[in-house]
């Protein structure tokens, strides 16, 4: 019996081949041959649409690849035992051909992507979201935790403050008498110097306004190693003793705001509390010196010591080491210095009482370290979640070519080769969602940068940076690969028989194979998502228990605003109560108001007068001042 006569579109398609090299046709032409006929099948059963779609990819795609493997210089193809060897380059070196193999990859891999744009959107989104939210958090991370401080030798900076295991209130501050004695006794600093929260009236074309600044020794700038932008630091000249200084320094976004940036400002005399001061400095830009938010540095030299100076402790100080000096020898000179100051003069005062030495770095971060790790850790499951989901699909979608790679591995194409083209195609996805993800990581930093200040620790030094671009680039390798390795091993591992001969769509075998790898992938996506889910449920819970719990006080209807008066003003106790009852009676004639009452600080709020204040009882009339007992207090009117 004759054989049977191939169809027409065959013989066309066989003449096709004559544009390829012969080498080329030898190799490579009836596998092509069976798969175009396998090819044109499908599309005669699904149309003419279908047949005519094929005829023109066909001829496009012979036109295009045919001229290339003419040009010369193009790796040759060569038999070894009977099967296709690898490409070996000629006048390309070895490097250009693997260049050249992974741009014939990385195209290949956007064709079929383009081809599937529901897959692909929803890939990239998903990944996208996972990849911006750790790019967010990482700026976090690294400019809070990792960034060096904006001063000079930031490691050798520690803050010291006094500290007594029974007034927790009174503790983590200082008082200047014992700064004082801190700066003339401990000798493991180059120099101390102190500081301390503030607020300023500051009047500009007879408008006054409060802005917030600090109070500091006048070596404070000194001790930082931290130099303004225009004008000069602080001297010791600056400031005589017990009185603040008649010079200041100003932020740079003060300057911005008031004065426009203009670069003769230092110099100017302005009004400052109702008195004339010299602006001498410009501070850098996002410089939180000590704190952030700072609009203006006033010098201030402290009284000698006597018994109220060390009884008010509501400052902070600022040390730094001498060379060759660590930290633990500088808290163990400190704990002479307290040792020596409970015997001394005044031991009544210090009894109890120690300096507690920190590092800087550690102040400033607190306790936001490990909120920020679990914050990380938390997006990296939800990355791993969207990695998992993408894998699961990446199985479905191999199902699904496991014939086109067969015929790949029939032509010649080893495990690594397929591996590594299966690879490719989810690098080029997770690099995709990394561009959409830096857009998003953008929205979602400006998002936690809204936050009440002082929850996140030097926030006006974050932004999405080199840092910030390259770990986002490193994720999306790192996820591409994560979650592209196990569908490429597992859709490389094909039976060529069984996969090129089955008449379905998929066989058995391989039917199983996958709904195994599925099942683990899903049952571990299952897992990290309830671990995420009651995390998040303990924290809401957490949070609803908290707003149950009974403060003490209604605040339900209440309404409470802070009242800071002119010193120039208000310069005595009388006109300051007088103020006082003006400001209460204009209140309670307001309509829907019934009650009116004022305090030096609001329940719960750290922002109070906190001074230890002497008492004496009925039948203590026999005790010394220095014998007293003492108690935090807290100003209240009626109502």
């Amino acid at each position: 019996m004759s054989p049977t006569r191939p169809p027409l579109a065959v013989r066309l398609y066989r003449l096709l081949l004559r544009a390829y090299p012969p080498a080329f046709r030898r190799a490579f032409g009836n596998d092509m041959i069976q798969l175009f006929d396998d090819k044109r099948r499908d599309a005669r059963r699904r149309g003419r649409r279908a047949s005519l779609a094929l005829v023109i990819r066909t001829l496009r795609d012979v036109a295009a690849h045919a001229f290339r493997e003419r040009m010369p210089g193009r790796p040759r193809l060569v038999l070894t035992q009977g099967r296709v060897g690898t490409p070996i380059p000629t006048t390309q070196s070895r490097v250009r051909a693997m260049l050249y193999a992974l741009r014939q990859d990385v195209r290949f891999a956007l064709r079929l992507l383009l081809r599937s744009p529901g897959f692909a959107f929803i890939a990239l989104i998903t990944l996208a979201l996972g990849i911006g939210a750790n790019t967010a958090i990482f700026s976090v991370i690294n400019g809070v935790l990792f960034r060096p401080l904006q001063f000079g030798e930031p490691s050798q900076l520690v803050v010291i403050t006094e500290q007594h295991p029974t007034q927790p209130t009174e503790s983590d501050a200082a008082s200047t008498g014992v700064f004082l004695d801190w700066r003339a006794n401990n000798r493991t600093l180059t120099d101390v110097t102190l500081w301390g929260d503030d607020r300023f009236v500051l009047e500009i074309d007879e408008e006054p306004e409060w802005i917030d600044g600090v109070i500091v020794y006048p070596n404070f700038f000194q001790v930082l190693q931290l130099q303004p932008l225009f004008g000069r630091p602080f001297t010791m000249d600056d400031a005589t003793e017990g009185r603040r200084g008649n010079v200041v320094i100003i932020s740079h976004q003060l300057w911005r705001d008031r004065w426009g940036g203009d670069p003769e400002i230092v110099g100017t005399v302005i009004r400052v509390d109702a008195q004339p001061v010299e602006i001498v400095g410009v501070m850098k830009p996002n410089i939180a010196a000590p704190t952030p938010n700072v609009d203006m540095w006033v010098p201030v030299r402290f009284t000698a010591p006597n018994r109220w100076t060390r009884h008010a402790r509501w400052l902070t100080a600022i040390g730094r080491i001498k060379s060759g000096v660590t930290l633990a020898q500088t808290r163990d000179d400190f704990l002479r210095v307290s040792n020596e100051l409970q015997v001394g003069e005044f031991s009544d005062i210090y009894e109890g009482w120690r300096a507690a030495v920190e590092p800087m770095r550690e102040r400033i971060v607190g306790e936001a370290r490990a909120t920020l790790i679990v914050a990380f850790i938390a997006v990296g499951l939800v990355l791993l979640i969207a990695c998992v989901n993408i894998a699961n699909m990446l199985l479905a979608r191999a199902a699904v070519r496991e014939r086109e790679i067969a015929v790949r591995a029939a032509l010649g194409a080893g495990r690594a080769r397929l591996t590594r083209q299966l690879l490719t195609e989810s690098v080029i996805l997770s690099l995709g969602a990394g561009v959409v993800g830096i857009a998003f990581a953008k929205l979602t930093h400006n998002l936690i940068l809204t936050f009440e200040p002082g929850i996140i620790p030097r926030a006006e030094e974050l932004a999405i940076d080199g840092a910030a671009l390259g770990f986002a680039v490193l994720a999306s390798v790192a996820t591409g690969i994560l979650f592209g390795l196990a569908p490429a091993l597992h859709g490389a591992r094909v039976d060529l028989r069984e996969t090129l001969t089955e008449s379905g769509s998929r066989s058995a075998s391989s039917g199983r194979r996958h709904n195994r790898m599925r099942a683990v992938l899903v049952t571990s996506q299952l897992a990290i998502t309830t671990m995420l889910l009651c995390g998040a449920g303990l924290l809401m819970r957490t949070m609803v228990e908290l707003q149950r719990v009974d403060p003490g006080f209604d605040a339900g209807r209440a309404v409470a605003a802070r009242v800071f008066l002119n010193r120039a003003s208000y310069d005595t106790p009388e006109r300051v109560r007088q103020y006082a009852r003006d400001l209460r009676a204009a209140l309670q004639a307001m309509p829907g108001v019934e009650q009116v009452g004022g305090t030096s600080a609001l329940p719960m709020d750290p922002m109070g007068v906190n001074y230890d204040l002497p008492f004496r009882l009925e039948g203590q009339e026999h005790l010394e001042d220095g014998e007293l007992p003492q108690t935090d207090f807290r100003i209240v009117t009626p109502g």
